[in-house]
């Protein structure tokens, strides 16, 4: 069987959304003084999370639609290898801290234990409260967690499906996103303030329950299959690379309008810009697919995953250390040496942990995965 063809751009755009995410969580201080349009971009790098949910969909369809004779024991078990190991040694460097903070506001170890299990199975983005207590980014792995579960069952909509339905499936999943958000407006009308400062809704616990929940974001996961049903149908682009960066011009014009509410920012009404995105990503030759096969590029893109579940536990050890020396974390000099650190690390793990227990755990699965996915 002929190996599916290596998505250069799709694995080096990883990086990228990886670092916004970075960026949004730890570097917004520093970005104060830079151009407008760059700071808006930063205050609402959270939006990279949804990248990656329509990334998974497509690059997991663009994989596994074409093969035959994989199982869904198969797939769950390369996914597992696939996200696990680093998930978990970055669980592990961040219940310290977790414990930490419980202990200093009086949590109790009831909730610790809860989280700590839920985190440990993947489980704590159903339970609001949990969800971004041990290492919050890895509440988008509880979700992808939720996605892999359902693929198998979930590409039946796209096997064999034409074009029209293929489209059809792809817009109705993005809207429907879009829907509990809406809902909840109607119920809370300040749900849907335009801010990321979740103190500001009077119901903190329902605006939790709409970030987090996976479910609520199944849409994006699913637009990506759609296109990567696409893909895999032969249907393409005559112009990629200007169709992907078309796409990314509207999305940093509509992370620059303030009144757009932080909620559907959140939950998905940036799916179908980031699908065009990918989409054109994936076709885009000449000077965007040199720029993309660069060796360092793809690794930083291979080690992205590593990245983004790394660096909130990461950030809090280089604080604690950069403080003793007087090295303030608002600082550029902070940013700087963190991110060496982090990208140090993350190639570490990728390359000594991601990789090797990737190979031990789908030693028997014949199908060779993507690295971009």
């Amino acid at each position: 069987m002929t190996p599916r063809r290596h998505l250069h751009a799709l694995t080096s755009v990883r990086f990228f959304a990886a670092l916004i995410v970075v960026f949004f969580h730890y570097g917004q201080a520093q970005f104060a003084n830079t151009p407008q349009f760059l700071q808006a971009v930063v205050a609402n790098g959270y939006v990279g999370v949804q990248l990656f949910f329509v990334l998974s969909g497509f690059i997991l369809t663009y994989t596994y639609l074409p093969r035959a004779g994989w199982t869904s024991g198969q797939f769950w078990r390369a996914r597992f290898a696939r996200i696990y190991p680093v998930y978990f040694v970055a669980m592990l460097l961040a219940l310290p801290i977790f414990l930490g903070v419980v202990a200093r506001d009086g949590d109790g170890m009831g909730f610790a234990a809860l989280t700590t299990a839920l985190t440990t199975f993947l489980l704590q983005a159903w339970v609001p409260q949990s969800a971004c207590a041990l290492n919050c980014p890895g509440w988008s792995l509880s979700a992808e967690a939720f996605f892999y579960a359902l693929f198998p069952l979930l590409l039946l909509l796209i096997r064999g499906a034409t074009f029209r339905k293929l489209v059809i499936v792809g817009v109705v999943a993005a809207v429907l996103n879009l829907v509990p958000p809406m809902i909840a407006f109607l119920i809370q009308p300040d749900t849907l303030a335009a801010s990321t400062d979740t103190t500001a809704s009077s119901n903190i616990l329902l605006l939790e329950f709409l970030r987090y929940t996976p479910l609520f974001h199944l849409g994006e996961f699913v637009l990506g299959m759609s296109l990567g049903g696409l893909y895999v149908s032969g249907h393409r682009l005559r112009h990629g690379g200007l169709v992907a960066l078309a796409a990314l011009i509207v999305v940093v014009a509509l992370l620059n309008i303030p009144s757009i509410p932080y909620l559907l920012l959140h939950n998905g009404l940036l799916a179908i810009p980031f699908g065009i995105l990918i989409y054109g990503l994936a076709q885009a030759q000449g000077a965007v697919e040199r720029v993309a096969s660069n060796r360092t590029l793809l690794l930083l893109g291979e080690a992205s995953y590593a990245l983004y579940i790394l660096h909130a536990p990461i950030f809090t050890y280089a604080k604690l250390g950069l403080a003793r020396v007087g090295i303030s974390n608002e600082s550029w000099l902070f940013l700087i040496v963190y991110l060496a650190v982090l990208i140090t690390a993350s190639i570490a793990a990728f390359k000594w942990l991601e990789n090797p227990a990737r190979k031990y755990f789908t030693a028997r699965f014949k199908p060779r995965i993507s690295s971009a996915a």
